[in-house]
């Protein structure tokens, strides 16, 4: 198994919890979210093993699938693509050698506690990525639900006494592996080098590897500065 193989896998354990009914498709995993039927990454279909490219009669059984169930989809693809309607999406491992020193003076007035008021998460995550108020319930109960059920950290960061950003994170089973989930600060405080202050802020309460992904390409800079290395990119076939 390659390495980009491995937290690719352990993102399908959180899709997973989320799923309602789990299918078994040929060489694919078929998640499907009942109560999320308009969200795509919540209803798609993971291979069971390796780099599994569909072919178009697998594509065409995980589509019925999908059409039978009244849901969109998104099939995980392939670690390659030739399809510019294929959506990117990069993965990194944390690097700890290359993690850069806090700005003690900013530290002095940033503060990073772990929550379990996952509606306040909700709403900061929804005010950095500038979603609408109806995202809240929907994200409020997946994340409710990865507590449950995975041994899960979530943050809220404090920039003078104000809410600023979050962050959170989830340990792999039986591993001493962690998966970032969410990373956000707000607009407002993005010039203050916030962002960066959060992953040094939460890292440091994980001993094993930290894995993320980013569909956000953008974000790269930021994830690569705070010790992320990419490990390359996997694509999604709408």
């Amino acid at each position: 198994m390659s390495e980009i193989q491995i937290p690719v896998n352990y993102e399908g354990i959180l899709w997973e919890i989320f799923s309602e009914e789990i299918l078994q498709v040929g060489r694919f995993k078929v998640l499907l979210s009942k109560k999320h039927t308009d969200i795509d990454f919540l209803n798609l279909a993971l291979p069971c093993h390796g780099d599994v490219v569909p072919s178009e009669e697998e594509l065409s059984a995980i589509q019925k699938v999908f059409l039978q169930k009244g849901v969109k989809v998104k099939t995980f693809a392939s670690f390659s693509s030739n399809d510019a309607s294929d959506v990117p999406t990069e993965i990194f491992k944390l690097n700890r050698a290359k993690i850069p020193l806090v700005d003690e003076r900013l530290a002095q007035e940033f503060v990073v506690e772990k929550t379990s008021n996952m509606r306040d998460f909700a709403d900061v995550i929804k005010r950095g990525f500038k979603l609408e108020n109806s995202f809240i319930e929907n994200f409020q109960e997946r994340m409710e639900t990865a507590n449950e059920n995975l041994d899960s950290y979530f943050f809220i960061a404090k920039y003078r006494g104000v809410f600023c950003g979050a962050s959170s994170y989830f340990k792999v089973p039986n591993t001493d592996d962690f998966v970032l989930m969410n990373h956000c600060i707000l607009d407002e405080y993005r010039s203050e080098n916030l962002g960066s202050l959060l992953f040094q802020k939460t890292i440091g309460n994980f001993y094993g590897n930290v894995y993320a992904r980013i569909t956000n390409l953008s974000l790269k800079d930021l994830y690569e500065k705070n010790g992320f290395q990419s490990l390359g990119k996997v694509y999604f076939k709408k």
